[in-house]
């Protein structure tokens, strides 16, 4: 898993699962808050997560979900951009 997830995808391919997942610490840089924190929201269910040798990772679908039911924004209004 570590290895697809560096690995830079072929230009034309078919996008990969693993691109429409975040993991922890993309995560937490996103929402702006702490680890504490994220720990806190992925432990009371307020964000669905995958666990993956001992690796969290988070649905960009399910955190954009998040800020807009938290945040009162519409869906779509905020898109998450990864450089």
């Amino acid at each position: 898993i570590y290895k697809m997830l560096n690995k830079q995808p072929n230009v034309g391919a078919k996008p990969s699962i693993l691109d429409e997942y975040m993991d922890f610490e993309t995560t937490r840089k996103v929402l702006r808050c702490s680890a504490r924190t994220l720990h806190r929201w992925k432990d009371m269910g307020f964000i669905p997560f995958k666990k993956l040798e001992k690796k969290i990772y988070f649905l960009i679908a399910d955190i954009e979900l998040f800020i807009s039911e938290r945040f009162k924004e519409k869906p779509g209004d905020r898109k998450i951009t990864l450089k």
